[in-house]
């Protein structure tokens, strides 16, 4: 093991020398590009060895830069911060829209040790970061058990059900039960969107679309769970309701305060409850959580809070209402938070219809874009090939970090 730690240790001593880039090769003389990039991304390596030797967090750190300068490097605090949301990604970016004083990132680019997780490229997305050049892809990380094809799998699954009034049968979510429909669905359309009850769906008082959490045969197959979460169990429908009028009215508060005006999705709002108390633990609004801080988002606000007051990255014990689908950014802030119960008014289709509707809103518009690429991306994943991914730099380095995190205690930090 120590033999191990230590080769690791001298990789990064001589890493900088090293070529790792696309259609480059290590035989060759390095261009002036080739050893910035090997700077930049050996930055966000050495952030990341700190906190994994200092058992900070997990392998994973990441630098910003503009104009070939760093604007920002910092990795994953998950384990210090007992916080699901501060990967090694979302902590450079918000210190990245700190050191600029602007949620806008266009022009810089980043360089982080790891592929990110449907959280942390939701986060690049809506920063406006331009390229983003990777050590370790998907693959490899998966063969250190490290391995986010599940949340991106599931976030398609969710936002094709969501967007599908088809469904013959319910769908089988692997991480946890989601509800769309009334009462928060009328109470969003009619008090936030300043819409009828009429764009789809049903007019009724119960959901048009359950997605169950999955349980596991004997056999090892996933099968739709029999009774609700013990969560949601510990909810009357009528606290359901009085939730969700909660939640609109804190959305209804933002806006007031803030004003929607130019800012898209001054709709997007989310509460976090504690089944155990019945009490509000977590509050988020699209309004407030991203003004200065690309990372921040409804969701991940609630989350970031909630985690704060009971000092775990865990909330089993917590159900989220959303007053409208969560982002890919947002929604995976929930299942790294091991959130077992999603209550949505509306699904991204619903808001895309009120905005196709009503000349001028820009309300949903850059979850729409966000949704677009999304799947874009995992189209073309489909058709790639371990190891053949594009802007790849310092790969062998990157992947010393993960053997040097399971040399420290790896998932054992976590418990």
């Amino acid at each position: 093991m120590a033999e191990r730690s230590s080769s690791s240790s001298s990789n990064f001593a001589k890493g900088i020398h090293s070529v790792v880039v696309t259609g480059g090769s290590k035989d060759a003389d390095p261009t002036r590009t080739d050893i910035a990039r090997n700077a930049f991304m050996m930055a966000g390596a050495c952030s990341a060895f700190s906190g994994v030797v200092n058992k900070i967090g997990g392998p994973f750190g990441a630098t910003v830069i503009k104009d070939n300068q760093i604007v920002s490097c910092s990795h994953n605090t998950v384990f210090r911060d007992h916080n699901p949301t501060r990967h090694g990604e979302m902590c450079a970016i918000r210190q990245a829209c700190a050191n600029l004083r602007s949620a806008d990132l266009s022009g810089c680019d980043m360089y982080t040790t790891c592929e990110p997780c449907p959280m942390c490229w939701g986060a690049i997305q809506r920063s406006g970061i331009r390229d983003m050049y990777i050590g370790v892809d998907r693959y490899l990380a998966a063969e250190f058990s490290f391995s986010d094809k599940a949340y991106y799998d599931e976030i398609a699954l969710l936002h094709n059900a969501l967007n599908s009034k088809e469904q013959a049968q319910p769908v089988v979510s692997n991480f946890l039960t989601v509800r769309v429909g009334n009462p928060l669905k009328a109470l969003v359309q009619d008090q936030l969107l300043g819409g009828d009850s009429t764009t789809s769906g049903d007019g009724g008082d119960s959901a048009w679309l359950t997605v169950l959490q999955a349980d596991t045969t004997q056999d090892g197959s996933p099968q739709a769970k029999r009774s609700p979460s013990i969560a949601d169990q510990r909810i009357s429908a009528e606290q359901h309701a009085e939730f969700s009028e909660q939640l609109v009215s804190y959305a209804r508060e933002m806006i007031a305060k803030h004003g929607s005006g130019a800012q898209p999705d001054g709709h997007e709002a989310c509460i976090l409850v504690d089944t155990q108390t019945g009490g509000v633990v977590g509050r988020g609004s699209a309004l407030t959580a991203g003004h200065e801080d690309a990372s921040g988002g409804f969701v991940t606000a609630a989350v970031e809070q909630a985690t704060s007051e009971f000092k775990t990255q865990f909330l089993t014990e917590c159900i989220a209402y959303c007053t409208v689908e969560p982002d890919p950014m947002n929604f995976c802030s929930l299942l790294w938070a091991k959130v077992p119960f999603l209550y949505i008014g509306l699904p991204q289709g619903d808001v895309d219809a009120y905005r196709n509707r009503t000349p001028g809103s820009q309300d949903g518009e850059r979850t729409h874009r966000i949704f677009e690429k999304f799947f874009k991306r995992e189209e073309r994943k489909k058709q790639e090939q371990p190891g053949a991914v594009d802007r790849v730099v310092l790969r062998d380095e990157c992947a010393d970090l993960f053997r040097l995190f399971e040399n420290v205690g790896g998932f054992g930090q976590l418990f």
